[in-house]
């Protein structure tokens, strides 16, 4: 009888929340994903890059030239509770991603999923903005900028987004980070961002800037506070020539710290300035769609970095404290992935100092069934010394090598059901001799790396 009266309260207060005055729309979207991936010298698991054979390194697992394998289960759920046109709410769930080979971390009676609430926020339209119409957004929410190039990540904060006339403006300011609650100030970030049509295109410029208050240093050795900035800017273009789709972007970013003080070396601070662009380009032909890309980032002068602390590769930003929805393998190179934010082991980390020119064609031959094939060259611009490799000269300093190698990539996509898909995809680079490392004696070639790639993704 209890449980039946608690049921008839529960049910009362669902119909009086539902009333005239309080109607609201639920609408429920997200994704049951499992990916599974089997591969050589991916560096798996992380840190990401070539495993290292050398056994006096910290870095050493003893995964050199041997296959891995690993399971990841991830599931989004998000709820939008709309009022009107003029105000909702978004609540959004992840679970995961966990990844079932990794170390020490999920026994076979322990699921190992990572649960959180990663999105709850308002969005309602400023009242009297009819002639610019304006809304708020305040809680935690996504902050994405160009994702899986710049930045993708989540936090708590207030956007306000306004159109005036043609451009989409937004102003933002958000809570990155909180160390110490009495303190109230370790790292806020500001920004804006506009987006404006202009004939067949839509260009866009942004602005993030992160003010550090505490903790600011990039590198380990540094004993203490410390206290800097960290600025990205971004320029992006969308648009269609005809029947050529472009896009293009490009990312400035820079770091300055100050050290309060140094129990590590003389330096008192470190400095970071870097670019990364890329464009590119598409057309139908036939049933097929065929394009090319290119993609540059600049590489650190590693003499300058241990000398000077000051990096020139482009660095991604802090990285996301929530998961990113990647939901199809069609858009990343399945085995040098540039992107420190990603899913799939991969050969780079989060500096980048490469350059990659690549061609890919797409067919759809049948409505449910999808292949894209690609292949690219891609090469290392760091100075003296590598971005993946370890290997040494004669004189035991790091060796400057140019060649990473060539990837050929094959992804097919079958639509079981309408929100229902399998992926499997293939890739494998020859390996060159930017990718040589110190086993501790002398340099080795590494195997060619290579994995395949499955996905099994539900939609809802």
């Amino acid at each position: 009888m209890k449980k039946l009266l608690t049921l008839a309260a529960v049910v009362i207060l669902i119909l009086g929340l539902t009333t005239a005055s309080y109607a609201v729309e639920f609408r429920a979207n997200g994704f049951l994903k499992t990916l599974t991936s089997w591969g050589v010298n991916l560096g798996w698991p992380p840190p990401r890059g070539i495993p290292t054979p050398d056994p006096a390194s910290p870095l050493y697992m003893g995964s050199f030239d041997d296959t891995f394998a690993w399971n990841l289960i991830w599931t989004h759920l998000d709820f939008t509770i709309e009022a009107s046109e003029d105000l909702k709410g978004v609540i959004a769930f992840e679970a995961g991603p966990a990844n079932w080979g990794d170390i020490g971390t999920h026994g076979g009676w322990y699921p190992g999923f990572t649960a959180n609430v990663y999105q709850a926020y308002t969005d309602f339209k400023m009242p009297g903005t009819d002639a610019f119409p304006t809304r708020l957004v305040v809680g935690l929410q996504p902050w994405f900028f160009t994702p899986a190039f710049a930045i993708g990540e989540y936090g708590p904060g207030v956007r306000v987004n306004s159109t005036v006339g043609p451009a989409a403006i937004s102003l933002f300011w958000r809570k990155m980070d909180e160390n110490a609650l009495h303190r109230s100030d370790d790292m806020d970030s500001y920004g804006a961002s506009v987006n404006v049509p202009a004939g067949p295109v839509s260009i866009s410029a942004w602005e993030m800037y992160y003010k550090i208050r505490e903790n600011a240093a990039q590198v380990a050795g540094v004993v203490g506070d410390s206290d800097g900035f960290h600025s990205y800017t971004g320029i992006g273009m969308r648009g269609t020539f005809g029947p050529v789709a472009v896009t293009g972007d490009f990312v400035y970013g820079m770091r300055d710290v100050s050290y309060h003080y140094d129990q590590a070396g003389p330096f008192d601070g470190e400095e970071t300035k870097g670019w990364v662009g890329r464009v590119t380009a598409a057309i139908p032909v036939g049933m097929f769609t065929v394009g090319a890309d290119f993609c540059y980032a600049t590489g650190d002068d590693l003499t300058d970095v241990g000398n000077k602390r000051e990096w020139s590769g482009y660095k991604y930003p802090i990285p996301a404290t929530g998961g990113i929805n990647v939901a199809s393998l069609l858009d990343a190179g399945l085995v040098f992935y540039p992107s420190g934010i990603n899913v799939f082991p991969a050969l780079t980390n989060g500096p980048l100092g490469n350059w990659h020119a690549r061609a890919f064609a797409q067919v759809k031959p049948l409505d449910w069934l999808t292949v894209k094939v690609s292949g690219m060259y891609i090469a290392d611009n760091v100075d003296n010394g590598d971005l993946l490799g370890t290997a040494l000269d004669a004189a035991g300093f790091p060796e400057d090598n140019s060649d990473i190698g060539i990837e050929l990539d094959l992804v097919t996509s079958i639509k079981i059901y309408d929100n229902l898909t399998y992926e499997i995809g293939a890739g494998y680079l020859s390996a060159g001799d930017a990718l040589d490392q110190w086993d501790g004696t002398k340099n080795v070639s590494p195997d060619d790396p290579w994995v395949i790639l499955s996905g099994l993704t539900y939609f809802f």
